[in-house]
């Protein structure tokens, strides 16, 4: 049975392509060829063709997640490109990862450390046992480029790909001719955030919002207006503008809030309102926003002094409000946990800030159903009278 058109004519460029330019260099342009097929098409393109070709799938299944395509729900020959590449990839970038995270201004960062940790977990589900130090460094080399070349092209967490860049992890392993870029950490967040200080851009933050201060829904505009303008075309990568932004917006509007009494957690929810308005934030940003926005409501509970379940309970109504993914909130979860150990260096205390948090998101959701029942039912009395 031959292949459909589209099908015939993605694999005959994708051929094209490798005989080219052989060699895992050219993965960076054999992704676009597969990313937007189905799980149905991407199967049947595989069991067609060409071995070259098919040497792809297991690197771009990895890479992905297996977003497309279960890997329960495989070909046996799949299936055993992707437990070659558990031992020759997988393993051996476990012990890489491992020794990268021992980095202390990594251990100081800690979106980018939970980066590292989350490709850690996902690639302990494929390893083989292995003694340590035993690693094909050319078989391995061969493999990673591969695997790099399929992030380059946009699959995966693009923040995973440009840690590897600023830590010089990539050129090490002579995948990048980049030079090490300064991770933005000289001491811990806890530190850092005990010694923080308005620098002139937040002091005139601090300003502008202090116009609409006279009472509650007057600060609440103001401060929406001054946050839209403060975020304007402000770039978004990681490990750039963004971060520090944040953590004025946070510190800038919690010393207001607290200075005039006003509710933290109403605060709390209309300022990441606010954020997220002014960025709509998608995919890896989604996640460095949420992150990064979380972690510095917790660690202003240190300097700031308001109540971390006040914090909690902002957070809660704002992901209610929004329908936020699951995947999305689970950074906003592991943002809290962080944090709170970072901060108050309790596991306990960790735990029962998740446990109020997702209590809290509960209660919202099921008062936004009723809301939405009560609505539909208004909306239908009329009918049925």
């Amino acid at each position: 049975m031959s292949l459909p058109y589209e099908l015939a004519r993605r694999h005959y460029e994708m051929q094209r392509i490798l005989e080219l330019e052989p060699g895992t260099q050219a993965y960076v342009r054999l992704v676009p060829f597969l990313k937007d097929l189905s799980s149905a098409s991407f199967l049947e393109l595989f069991n067609h063709a060409a071995p070259q070709v098919q040497a792809v799938y297991g690197v771009y299944l990895l890479a992905s997640r297996f977003a497309q395509l279960p890997l329960s729900q495989a070909p046996e020959s799949l299936q055993a490109q992707i437990q070659e590449l558990a031992e020759s990839l997988s393993t051996p970038l476990i012990q890489e990862q491992e020794l990268l995270l021992q980095d202390t201004k990594l251990q100081r960062y800690l979106y980018a450390r939970h980066i590292l940790l989350e490709e850690l977990a996902f690639h302990q589900k494929y390893r083989t046992p292995r003694p340590p130090g035993q690693i094909n460094r050319d078989e391995f080399r061969d493999r990673l480029s591969g695997y790099v070349q399929v992030l380059r092209a946009g699959i995966g967490n693009p923040h995973l790909l440009a840690l590897w860049d600023q830590t010089g992890w990539l050129q090490r392993w002579q995948l990048a001719r980049t030079s090490r870029q300064n991770l933005p950490v000289s001491s811990s967040p806890r530190q850092q955030i005990a010694k923080f200080k308005l620098h002139e851009p937040a002091k005139r933050l601090y300003t502008e919002m202090e116009q609409g201060i006279a009472n509650p829904e007057n600060f609440m505009l103001q401060m929406q207006a001054a946050i839209t303008a403060y975020l304007a075309e402000i770039e978004t990568d990681m490990n750039g503008p963004l971060e520090p932004a944040l953590r004025d917006i946070v510190q800038v509007t919690m010393r207001h809030s607290m200075k005039k009494g006003f509710r933290v957690t109403s605060v709390t929810q209309t300022l990441l309102q606010a954020v997220y308005d002014s960025l709509a934030p998608q995919g890896a940003t989604q996640s460095l926003v949420l992150y990064t926005l979380t972690q510095e409501l917790i660690l202003g509970t240190q300097n700031i002094k308001y109540r971390l379940n006040d914090i909690s309970s902002g957070l809660a109504g704002f992901l209610a409000v929004n329908s936020i993914s699951e995947d999305a909130l689970k950074w906003v979860q592991h943002a809290l946990l962080d944090s709170v150990m970072e901060i108050y260096e309790s596991f306990s205390l960790s735990e029962n800030a998740l446990r109020v948090l997702m209590d809290q998101y509960r209660q919202f959701q099921e008062q936004a159903a009723h809301k939405h029942y009560q609505a539909i039912s208004a909306s239908l009395s009329p009918l049925l009278a």
